[in-house]
């Protein structure tokens, strides 16, 4: 089976990336930028699946960039795995990208008062 890997120079994309290849899989890992459809659907041509764990992890980043990032890109992946044939999309949940320093707080105070 031919998958191609998002985020595989990233820590959770590489450790998915050898655990896929270690059990016979053909991964590639291209980068594409997921901002680029094009890029995307070039990467994933000839593909049978589509791991999509890239993301833009940041407390720090742009609130504007982290939803281009994560939710266009997400949706550019998806589309560019139709355009390009695959059947198979696994994706990694992202719930807690963007958690600004408000949230953080706002969960340390909870925890502190529960203890």
């Amino acid at each position: 089976m031919d998958v191609y890997v998002t985020g595989a120079t990233g820590f959770v994309g590489a450790h998915v990336a050898r655990a896929l290849a270690s059990r016979g899989a053909a991964v590639r890992t291209e980068r594409a930028d997921l901002l680029d459809p094009a890029g995307l659907e070039q990467a994933m041509r000839g593909c049978d699946a589509v791991v999509h764990v890239a993301a833009l992890y940041s407390y720090d980043a742009d609130p504007r960039r982290i939803e281009a990032v994560n939710v266009s890109g997400t949706r550019n992946v998806l589309d560019a795995a139709a355009r390009a044939g695959v059947r198979r999309i696994l994706g990694k949940s992202r719930d807690s990208i963007g958690v600004r320093e408000a949230a953080r707080s706002a969960v340390s105070t909870r925890s502190s008062a529960a203890a």
